[in-house]
């Protein structure tokens, strides 16, 4: 159907635009994004069914244009030999075997796409495995990629075993001081300290636990990409939801993803078993529910979403009986390190995220437009995705009986909107396209 095909295409744009500049901000990834954002609108308007002359224009046109922009960037050459990120210091035969197992993985998706049912099945399990090894091979190539989150989440982790609450522990600034007020803002890092404790959300933390445990956060990380893959192929299997699980594990980002050691992976996990509960398991569905919006701070904007998701006819009292037990969910996934220590949590977790500074290398159309005085335009995401979220709920039936293109579409807006939107911020949205198609193609939207 069109909607699926133009959904995979602001996937795979997406992928490129992140790419391009390690998703940093540069002409070609702005070009991908615009891409991307294109196919989320025309993926809101089209009809679920789709129809011939539709989803020829949309599978067919508008790759070409995007190509058409790629070629335009005198970066051309670097999408296609220019070695990945995480492996720029890789030895010569480290980087062949590299290249070796990425064209198996293109190979293993063109099965999925094209094969039979018991093809496209082997294919993907194939897919899994190899980049699983992919993933594993980088997290123990690069033990330490240079990046603070991976501190934050080793450090608190080491704390907590030590018998420490994660919100109160201080970290050492692992950046030169021209570099840390870049990434922290003024007065952050005091004395080569940084005065915040875990940044993050209490699921996450103990999601990042197993992987601690096995030696490297990374693991754990690892593990709910490839558990999102699996969740999101094989909840309606189909081919589209097979395709749909291989843009997750092969999306161009997402060795990337998994050798910083980002949280957004355990966001996506959260999402897709929200969709896997939504079809396969509806009693545990508000619990899923309320994990997600618990899941990182961003999340709270998805919490209209618990109007699409709650049973229909939507009444006060069958809404107050969805709303409560995701709403107990998040509470206890969420109070137990809180609870004693609430002002070391809001430091940390709550008021750090609106001391952040305004990135002029963000892969956001703010950063593009550079302006003079950008803590003037802080609202301009929160209106963007408000925007987005009205819509949806006062358009068209078939758009609100999407839960996951609804959320792809508002994460989208909020983040190219945004003061910091980078590589890990867009994985998170691959994935809810990568969600939104298998629904679509598996024909699994429902009426409102």
């Amino acid at each position: 159907p069109a909607r699926c095909a133009s959904l995979a295409v602001a996937a795979v744009a997406l992928g490129l635009a992140v790419e391009d500049h390690f998703g940093e901000l540069s002409p070609a990834a702005l070009a991908w994004l615009t891409l991307a954002v294109l196919a989320v609108l025309a993926a809101l308007v089209l009809p679920r069914g789709g129809g011939r002359v539709a989803a020829i224009v949309v599978a067919s046109v508008v790759p070409v244009v995007g190509a058409a922009a790629l070629l335009r960037d005198p970066l051309l050459t670097g999408l296609l030999t220019a070695r990945p990120g995480p492996l720029g210091d890789a030895t010569p035969f480290a980087y062949r075997l590299f290249l070796g197992a990425s064209a198996v993985g293109a190979l293993l998706v063109g099965l999925i796409a094209v094969g039979g049912e018991r093809t496209q099945r082997r294919a993907f399990a194939a897919l899994v495995v190899t980049q699983s090894l992919l993933g594993a091979w980088v997290i123990g190539a690069l033990p330490w990629p240079g990046i603070d989150v991976l501190l934050f989440q080793q450090e608190s982790w080491r704390a907590a075993i030590d018998g420490h609450n994660p919100y109160t522990i201080l970290f050492r600034d692992p950046y030169r001081p021209d570099v840390s007020t870049r990434v922290y803002g003024p007065g952050v890092s005091v004395g080569g300290v940084l005065r915040f404790g875990y940044p993050y959300l209490p699921l996450t933390f103990f999601l990042a636990g197993p992987g601690y445990l096995l030696g490297d956060v990374r693991w754990s990380s690892l593990a709910a990409i490839v558990g999102s893959a699996l969740l999101i192929a094989l909840t309606r299997p189909s081919r589209a939801s097979r395709l749909a699980g291989a843009l997750v594990l092969a999306s161009p980002s997402v060795l990337f993803v998994t050798c910083m050691g980002w949280s957004d992976p355990y966001v996506l996990l959260a999402v897709a078993f929200v969709y896997f509960c939504r079809h396969r398991a509806p009693r545990l569905l508000p619990f899923a529910a309320g994990a997600m919006i618990v899941s990182k701070q961003y999340m709270i904007l998805a919490t209209p979403a618990l109007l699409l998701l709650a049973p229909r006819p939507l009444r006060p009292r069958t809404l107050a009986r969805f709303v409560a037990p995701a709403a107990l969910t998040g509470a206890l996934l969420t109070l137990p390190l809180v609870v004693g220590h609430v002002r070391a949590f809001l430091r940390s977790a709550i008021f750090l995220q609106f001391h952040q500074p305004f990135r002029a290398d963000a892969l956001s159309y703010l950063a593009w437009l550079a302006p003079s005085d950008p803590g003037r335009w802080t609202w301009l995401p929160f209106a963007g995705a408000a925007a987005v979220w009205a819509a949806l709920l006062l358009g068209a039936r078939r758009i609100r009986a999407d839960v996951t293109l609804s959320l792809a579409a508002v994460m989208l807006a909020f983040f190219a909107l945004n003061k910091q939107a980078f590589a890990n911020y867009y994985f998170l949205v691959i994935g809810l396209l990568a969600c939104a198609m298998a629904a679509a193609g598996s024909d699994e939207a429902q009426p409102a």
